[in-house]
């Protein structure tokens, strides 16, 4: 339930939200029985009814986990698209886009580039949380941090002034603030809060120490 008593003093930027289009795209994540609820499509006029009453100025996409075999800049184009409709109808929409991107990719520079075409593009989120055991689509497997040619491509983001949105479980913050200290040009978002567990993290320690290690860098951020 919203409330009635609303401050419209300040405009707001939603700094994350993920817009879906079910028949334009494959999201694979969706087809998992915990998310059955959740698919439908999720367009700029469903997000201008959800903020009805609130002073939003706009949001930021953040790529919604579209099929990775799919060409991702497809996803920013529409956006992009998206966008345009909504400031020629004189309406909240999208302000940025967090794109996705393989940063093992042995044509990064090409993808990049791609991606940066359309002036929505602000930055890159690959899902960095992992677990060889997960029978998700969107937990990917593999040690994304550990790899050296994943690091190589974090660090090639800053040529092209993008941000790094991170998801990572909290035992692997320590290492992510490690690999953000050395590309100190790449700025780090932290997405849900760093995902404190604690049920399986017990007084939240390995969350403190982790978020800890990212607040001491001056070009980190956090999403609450």
């Amino acid at each position: 339930m919203q409330s009635s008593a609303v401050d419209c003093t300040h405009r707001l930027i939603d700094a994350h939200v993920h817009h879906v289009d079910l028949g334009r795209f494959r999201y694979p994540w969706l087809q998992h029985p915990d998310f059955a609820a959740l698919r439908a499509g999720y367009l700029p006029a469903d997000y201008q009814a959800d903020a009805a009453g609130r002073p939003v100025a706009g949001w930021v996409h953040v790529q919604a986990e579209v099929d990775h075999a799919l060409d991702s800049v497809a996803e920013t184009a529409w956006v992009s698209a998206l966008a345009a409709e909504a400031r020629a109808a004189g309406v909240p929409g999208p302000l940025g886009c967090v794109v996705y991107a393989d940063l093992r990719a042995s044509d990064l520079s090409g993808l990049l580039a791609d991606h940066s075409r359309y002036p929505l593009t602000r930055g890159v989120r690959q899902e960095a949380w992992f677990d060889p055991a997960s029978a998700r689509a969107d937990i990917p497997r593999h040690d994304l941090l550990s790899d050296p040619a994943w690091r190589e491509g974090y660090a090639a983001l800053a040529g092209f002034g993008l941000s790094f949105d991170l998801l990572a479980w909290p035992w692997q913050l320590p290492q992510a603030a490690a690999i953000a200290a050395d590309a100190p040009a790449v700025p780090v978002v932290l997405e849900h809060l760093g995902l404190p567990d604690p049920v399986h993290d017990r007084g939240l320690r390995a969350w403190r120490t982790g978020v800890a290690a990212l607040a001491a860098l001056p070009h980190t951020s956090v999403k609450l």
